[in-house]
């Protein structure tokens, strides 16, 4: 698999803390781009021009290309409970 270029986008002035260390800790490279204004949704663009909006959703494609086996579960039902966590994410987020 050949991976692409990935720019995460967000506001300085609140920085997807969840989606930063989760890509660090997958393996995941991506570039910060702290210029979008305040209030946008964090943004995942890919070199390819696509583009995914949203922390629960970036975390997710984290989650699936991460370089760590088994980030993402070893099997479906491990893979909903990491989505069912993140579904509880926003309500744990640190506000700056």
């Amino acid at each position: 698999m050949v991976r692409m270029e990935v720019k995460l986008a967000f506001p300085q002035d609140r920085p997807p803390l969840s989606v930063i260390s989760a890509a660090k800790i997958a393996g995941v490279s991506v570039i910060i781009d702290p210029t979008l204004a305040s209030g946008s949704v964090p943004t995942l663009h890919f070199s390819s021009g696509d583009f995914i909006h949203g922390v629960n959703t970036v975390l997710r494609y984290i989650a699936r290309v991460a370089s760590v086996s088994s980030f993402y579960g070893q099997d479906d039902i491990q893979a909903a409970h990491v989505d069912q966590w993140l579904k509880y994410a926003p309500t744990h987020s640190l506000r700056l």
